[in-house]
């Protein structure tokens, strides 16, 4: 922490400076804020004035990590000192922390470790030791400004002091020893990290992370904080605990009874909080309105130029990831599906909090582009998206907008259109219908399905989908070709052209009028002009009823209106449909205003939340009826509506079925919606009735006499649904019978398999209530046809067991609470015990994918530690899906200590968890459904209705997944031996057991790609996304490996590719990059979704083949590889996404005159290896210093070709070796792990390999090859170019020993190196990427991105991209440019991910020969005075020189110019100061001349 007093410390050095201080002379263990100063610290950065540099960098270290537990290693004694290192009156005296017993034990911990420094001997200097070798800091003297004591008290960091060793800087003979006295005490220490409690805190609702809660832990004053991922670690000593966790915006939880062991791991323990409601009568708030008048308020600039222009398809896809990059703070872009031609629908959401809906906040979305030539909606939306990236935290207004909305903006609902549309059109039809030709304005579901309605188009099906997925409260849909805003009914019962009058009537008016009024020519009411739109058309204050100019059926705001919450109006944005890109600039100036204000109405009228009474759980779907206006609201997933309305008194009533209708009168004014909640009580009568088929059984408030009975009488009244089988005995001799539910199967064999159980603990008999009861109801839903149910028996076979550990009925005792009169013992869960080896043989029948065991004695879930990522999310979202349900768990009720269960041990109650999870891969939760063990009887009806729906959500899970099955070629089921399936997710890739030629796996939301492969075949990849309660269906059909290969010539390689050109014209283009010395053109073949342009942001690979003419195989598996890529296009989703991302270069042959002279068949023959001039290429490139005329033809191609084409990574395929090289550079560890990649997906024999390819080995690999890799050594090869004078990383793929082998060879050879080719294009998308910029935003090109390390530098492009291939780690990049100063940027890079994005800002460098302008001038006018005053003594002493000049000479004739002398002697002379200078000030000068 202190190298410069390192560099001047003296070995040997007992207690004494030099050494001790820093530079400055500061003890740093000194500088650190200090608890008992009285300055208040209000920031990080208020902290850091005044600090020296090591303090400044080691306190935004320690603050920018969440370290959980520190050690500062010193010397000059043998000590562990632990805090507090000081105290308020600054004496030597005992200074305890709140953690002081924690801190003794980590002291003690360290000393006992150490060979010496628990027998507490003193150094020689020192009057005495130190009992046990520790000591509290303050006792033994005191340090204000500490560094252990900032860690604790600042961070959530537990540091102690170790005092290592008597003298400072033994001498280095000594060093071996103090590693051995301190080895087994520095690892010991280490291991301490893993103490106490550890886990998340996330929302109780979302599941999402919650950073900066605070966990205290009661009788200790200090808490520690979670990190943005929600987790935290608090380190504690065995014992028993309560831990209370609170946040600013939640309600705080409490957890008692927390056992933390002796030694680690940690004890997990999650906590999900609610976030804090008000609950309060309903009020109407008042505010001032956030809506401007019509045509007032300033101009919201941009923050930085901006070019007016229209965006096709892939430019607006580089926008919308530049600008989600740029803004990722506020910004999330993501597509809602696909085009009919698989252009992505994109959506931008800006919010403080993208990614989840905020309880209360109101969602807002803008649709553009519906028609795809109707265009300024469009480039309306992008302007605003830069518009609020630019001025988010700069301009109040629009900040106050992100932070309390969230936004949606889909700048282009028909991209396909878009394509085909030609810009100045005025009023044409060209591009205004999707790809199938249907007008999507058309296309929605109609408000009278008898007037007709087409099949649904993908963009339509993709945006109702979403609608439906969020609680959208108000929308606009930007359209063109009139200048008006038009608001519902768009569509009247018998097609008439009438005024169709919405409920809602004066608030749509009111919304058009908001957005008319504040454009400054809409609101005039004006008709376009003859030719535009319709003909004489006008507007009364610049707004319609839709009907009432003409009738739309099937039209999107009157689907929105109807059929959803949202309230949506069209807004025709002006009379041209795609005006020149000269006119959007007016376009945009003006729809400013009303595009913002249009959002900001989204806050009007009355929003709340509706709960159930007393648990204060969300109710969703609860109608929000307003009277007088026949148009119904329904309350979202966490509870919270919004209903916008005008200004006035209403009377509004809150409705559930199963609940008590609520109703309250609220006034809203014109300003900010006004809060009224409803809080809604549970009517018993009405719940059966809603909920539970009217089965009163359900309700009865009494425990089952005889279970088997019980569930014999449900067997015979629902004969063919409810099986019971006895699975054992117990040890009382008692049946243990289960019941399987199932329906015939459905289309599929494979279904998904729940299992619910109960009574695991013999005390516990709300189980076998609460199973039995599922089952009636269950099974009375599939009697009744219930649609609900239905489609959990379709993918669903239920089995339960109401009671394994069924002889405790008789030992224990209703009412018992705490369980502590229980009068058995507790079983064991073990294969000797009878109960459990039935629970065993039934989880290894039937192979359950979960399972829920329903218990009592507290509230919540438990269930075993996953080993994959995936079975932990899914874990967590079973016992979510039921505590989110849940009355009392979703509102965090926790059980007081009379009910707390004495004679359990929640430790050894999870072991059945984890065996069924170890041994059968079952994920089984453990739920406790109340806080009593064994509740009296009248809870019982309670209990049910609480825990129904949860159970019911908790076997819904079963439909969340991915199902499909695997067809060969013919369209067949392919039921092979060897398919195998896989399912990679954003961490795992897991193997799924095959049923035939059927798969399921029931999987966590998220995305997936779903791989399947068997013997002889291609593999295949779908991607697909798996939402809550959904089951993605997919079908895979393989096709056959390819089994024959022909060689190409020249002719025919150009042929081919300009066949394929012409049947994939929209990602594909040949091109050329240069000619042969025969003048033959050398091709290339460009493969992505912007072939011919080149994007920022898009990472480009290059592979070249034909470099020797008679190295052939090379060339045909390029060959092969695009034809590959194009085949599976529209078919393989990972090459398509693949192809989506990357833009693929391919040069086959680079020697095609070489080529023509090949001998076929012959393995060594040297004919055609060089070009026509007799070069051998690869040993023709450029060294350094090299003149560029000298170069063959070939080498100025590709060597021009790979320095304009800025590719990231580049491929060479060569022959008569089998290996794969890459450059010799140690530092490059990257180029390393792609040619170990690379060479993973090869077979390599390396005593065969050596024998074969011996006398062919390419004189510049360092042999032998080890794994199939080798360094490449010489300076002129294609390799060694590239490496060094372009971006690119390289490796050169040797594709066999035989130049020139036969053709049956190439499927094989084909085979062999398919996967590595495509493994290379997802490497090429890893690394770190980003944009340098100056501060204007204007890109920088040619700035130098160093990382710390690594020799090879890459530059920018153009617009100032980036890209750097790196492996997962965490790097240090510094980037250069000329004049600019330069910038170091930490960045992380995750395993298997896309590219970090870095963005970088450059400032101007104002510095003159690399000196600050203000320090230049001072040393300039410096210079100045010192020659000035150097001139006027110069001038005194020639003025007395030239007096004396007269006088009579002496000694000799010879004139002794004293004066001179005198004058000289003052220059240079340091013996005058300045009469205010002091001592302190000479040392200081002094220092600085050191």
């Amino acid at each position: 922490m202190n190298p410069d007093g390192f560099e001047v410390s003296i070995e040997g050095n007992s207690n004494k400076p030099p050494g001790r201080n820093n530079a400055n002379d500061v003890d740093l263990n000194r500088d650190f804020p200090d608890q008992f100063d009285k300055k208040k610290y209000t920031s990080l950065q208020s902290m850091l004035v005044d600090r020296q540099p090591e303090t400044q960098n080691m306190m935004e270290w320690i603050l920018s990590n969440h370290f959980v537990l520190s050690a500062n290693l010193h010397g000059g004694s043998v000590v562990a000192s632990y805090p507090y290192d000081d105290r308020f009156d600054r004496m030597d005296a005992a200074s305890p922390a709140p953690d002081q017993n924690l801190f003794v034990y980590l002291a003690h911990l360290y000393s006992n470790e150490h060979k010496t420094m628990h027998l507490g001997k003193h150094c020689l200097d020192e009057e005495s030791g130190f009992k046990d070798g520790i000591t509290n800091g303050a006792q033994w003297y005191d340090v204000p400004g500490g560094m252990q004591d900032f860690n604790y008290l600042h961070s959530n960091c537990f540091e102690i002091t170790l005092e290592l060793s008597c003298l400072k800087r033994p001498p280095h003979e000594q060093l071996n020893t103090e590693w051995e006295n301190n080895r087994e005490a520095l690892l010991a220490y280490i291991e301490q990290v893993h103490i106490g409690i550890t886990g998340f805190v996330t929302d109780a609702k979302t599941s999402e992370p919650i950073s900066a809660a605070q966990i205290n832990v009661d009788g200790i004053s200090h808490t520690v904080a979670s990190d943005s991922y929600g987790a935290f670690w608090r380190l504690l000593l065995n014992g028993t605990y309560t831990v209370t966790v609170s946040h600013a915006s939640y309600q705080p939880v409490t957890k008692r009874d927390i056992h933390v062991w002796s030694g680690f791991p940690a004890t997990m323990v999650d906590f999900q909080l609610l976030r804090d409601i008000d609950k309060t009568t309903p009020v109407a708030v008042s505010s001032a309105p956030t809506t401007m008048t019509p045509g007032s308020g300033a101009e919201i600039s941009f923050l930085e130029p901006t070019t007016f222009q229209h965006h096709d398809y892939e430019q607006l896809k580089t926008f919308l990831m530049e600008t989600a990059a740029r803004c990722s703070s506020i910004m999330r872009l993501y597509s809602i599906g696909q085009s009919v031609s698989g252009r992505e629908l994109y959506v931008m959401e800006v919010s403080n909090n993208v990614g989840v809906h905020e309880p209360g906040e109101p969602e807002f979305k803008y649709v553009g582009n519906m028609h795809g030539n109707e265009v300024v909606g469009r480039e309306m939306l992008v302007l605003l998206l830069q518009l609020l990236c630019d001025n988010y935290g700069k301009n109040d207004r629009l900040s106050h907008l992100v932070d309390t909305t969230h936004i949606h903006i889909m700048p282009s609902m028909n991209p396909d259109g878009y394509e085909k549309a030609v810009e100045g059109d005025k009023r044409s039809t060209v591009g205004r219908n999707n790809s199938n030709d249907v007008d999507l304005n058309r296309n929605f579901p109609r408000r009278f399905p008898s007037r007709g309605n087409e099949a649904r188009q993908p963009e339509v099906l993709a945006v109702m989908r979403w609608t439906q997925s969020l609680p959208f409260v108000l929308s606009a849909n930007l359209h063109g070709g009139s200048l008006v805003a038009n608001y519902p009914y768009d569509d009247t019962k018998d097609g008439r052209q009438v005024y169709s009058t919405a409920p809602d009537d004066v608030v749509f008016r009111h919304l058009a009028d908001v957005y008319s009024f504040h454009h400054p020519r809409m609101h005039l009411g004006r008709s376009c002009d003859i030719g535009h739109g319709l003909l004489n058309e006008k507007f009364v204050n610049g707004t319609t009823n839709g009907a009432f100019w003409y009738v739309v059926a099937g039209g999107m705001q009157d689907w929105n209106y109807v059929y959803m919450n949202c309230f949506e109006l069209t807004i025709e944005m002006g009379c041209t449909k795609f005006p020149y890109a000269a006119e959007l600039q007016t376009y945009w100036q003006e729809n400013e205003q009303s595009l913002i204000s249009y959002i900001e109405e989204a806050h009007k009228g009355v929003r709340g939340f509706v709960l159930a009474e007393g648990s204060g759980m969300a109710l969703e779907g609860a109608i929000i009826h307003v009277h007088t206006i026949d148009k119904d609201v329904s309350s979202a997933k966490d509870g919270d509506y919004w209903r916008l309305l005008v200004p006035g008194a209403y009377k509004i009533t809150a409705m559930l079925d199963g609940y008590n209708v609520e109703t309250h009168d609220v006034t809203v004014i014109d300003g900010v919606a006004a809060v009224l909640n409803f809080s809604l009580t549970r009517d018993p009568i009405r719940w059966l009735q809603s909920y539970d088929f009217d089965l009163a059984a359900n309700l009865r408030a009494d425990y089952v006499d005889d279970l088997g009975a019980a569930m014999l009488l449900l067997q015979e009244q629902y004969q063919g649904l409810v099986t019971v089988v006895e699975l054992g005995k117990t040890a009382g001799g008692k049946s243990i019978n289960g019941i399987e539910l199932s329906t015939p199967q459905q289309g599929v064999t494979t279904k998904a398999r729940v299992g619910l159980i109960g009574q695991m603990h013999p005390e516990q008999l709300i189980g076998p209530e609460m199973l039995i009861r599922l089952t009636r109801h269950l099974a009375e839903g599939v009697h009744q046809n219930d649609e609900r149910i239905g489609k959990i028996f379709d993918t669903t076979n239920i089995h339960i067991i109401p009671s394994v550990y069924g002889d405790g009925v008789t030992m224990a005792n209703e009412g018992d609470c705490s369980g502590r009169n229980y009068t058995g013992q507790q079983p064991l869960y073990g294969k000797l015990e009878s109960e459990f080896a039935a629970l065993d043989n039934s989880l290894q029948k039937h192979q359950l994918h979960f399972a829920l065991s329903v218990e009592s004695s507290g509230l919540g879930a438990g269930y075993a530690a996953a080993t994959t990522l995936e079975d932990a999310l899914l874990l967590r979202e079973l016992a979510g899906s039921y505590e989110g349900a849940h009355p009392d768990m979703s509102s965090n009720g926790t059980c007081d200590e009379s009910h707390a269960a004495g004679s359990t041990d929640s430790a050894m109650f999870s072991s059945y968890t984890d065996y069924a999870y170890d041994n059968y891969g079952t994920l089984m939760v453990s739920m406790a459904i109340d806080c009593c063990s064994f509740p009296p009887r009248l809870r019982l009806a309670p209990l049910w209705m609480d825990n129904l729906e949860p159970m019911l959500r908790f076997i819904e899970k079963a439909q969340q997944g991915v199902r499909g099955i695997v067809l060969n070629e013919n369209s067949q089921l392919l039921s092979s031996n060897t398919t195998m399936l896989k399912i990679t997710g954003p961490n795992n890739t897991l193997d799924v057991p095959m049923n035939g030629a059927e798969f399921l796996r029931i999987l966590p939301r998220g995305h997936y790609t779903v791989t399947a492969s068997s013997h002889g075949y291609d593999s295949l990849s779908k991607k697909t996304s798996v939402v809550e309660h959904a089951m993605s269906m997919l079908q895979l059909e393989l096709d056959l490996e390819v089994e024959q290969i022909v060689y190409h010539d020249y002719e025919q390689i150009s042929e081919l590719l300009h066949e394929l050109q012409k049947s994939h014209p929209h990602i594909s283009k040949v091109y050329s990059v240069g000619k042969s010395v025969q003048q033959k053109e050398i091709l290339a073949f460009e493969i992505g979704k912007s072939v011919g342009v080149r994007l920022p942001g898009i990472p480009s690979i290059s592979f070249v083949a034909g470099l020797h003419g008679n190295e052939v195989v090379g060339r045909e598996i390029l060959l092969q590889f695009v034809q590959h890529l194009l085949k599976n296009y529209n078919k393989d989703d990972t090459i398509k996404e693949l192809i989506g991302e990357t833009s693929i270069h391919v040069v086959p042959l680079l020697n095609p005159d070489g080529a023509e002279l090949a001998k076929p068949l012959q393995c060594d023959s040297p004919e055609g290896h060089d070009n026509a001039n007799h070069i051998d290429l690869d040993s023709a490139f450029p060294d350094q210093g090299s003149n560029v005329k000298e170069l063959q033809p070939e080498v100025e191609a590709i060597t021009k070709w790979l320095k304009s084409s800025n590719f990231v990574l580049s491929i060479s395929l060569q022959g008569r070796q089998h290996a794969i090289a890459y450059p010799p550079e140690k530092t490059e560890t990257t180029v390393q792990r792609l040619s170990a990649l690379y060479a993973s997906n090869l077979q390599f024999d390396e005593e065969k390999e050596a024998k074969e390819c011996s006398k062919k080995l390419d004189q510049t690999l360092r042999s032998p090859v080890v794994n199939g890799t080798a360094p490449r050594l010489g300076n002129n090869t294609l390799q060694a170019f590239t490496h060094r004078a372009t971006n690119a990383m390289q490796i050169t793929v040797f594709t066999g020993c035989c130049a020139y082998p036969g053709a049956d060879h190439l499927p094989s050879l084909w085979q062999q190196h398919k996967d590595g080719l495509l493994a290379m294009l997802h490497e090429v998308n890893r690394g770190v990427a980003g944009f340098v910029r100056d501060l204007n935003g204007a890109p920088i090109m040619g700035a130098k991105v160093l990382v710390e390390g690594y020799d090879k530098p890459v530059y920018t492009g153009k617009k100032g991209d980036y890209w750097r291939l790196l492996l997962a780690g965490e790097y240090t990049i510094k980037v250069i440019a000329n004049g600019y100063k330069s910038q170091i940027e930490l960045v992380r890079i995750r395993d298997k991910h896309p590219a970090a994005i870095k963005n970088v800002q450059l400032p101007t460098d104002d510095r003159i020969i690399g000196v600050e302008p203000y320090i230049l001038i001072s040393v300039a006018g410096g210079i100045t005075v010192v020659l000035m005053v150097l001139g006027l003594c110069i001038y005194a002493c020639t003025v007395r020189s030239s007096k004396a000049r007269y006088q009579k000479l002496e000694n000799g004739g010879r004139h002794k110019d004293n004066s001179v002398q005198s004058c000289k002697k003052s220059l240079l002379s340091k013996e005058y100061h300045d009469s205010e200078s002091s001592e302190d000030e000479d040392v200081y000068y002094e220092k600085q001349s050191v």
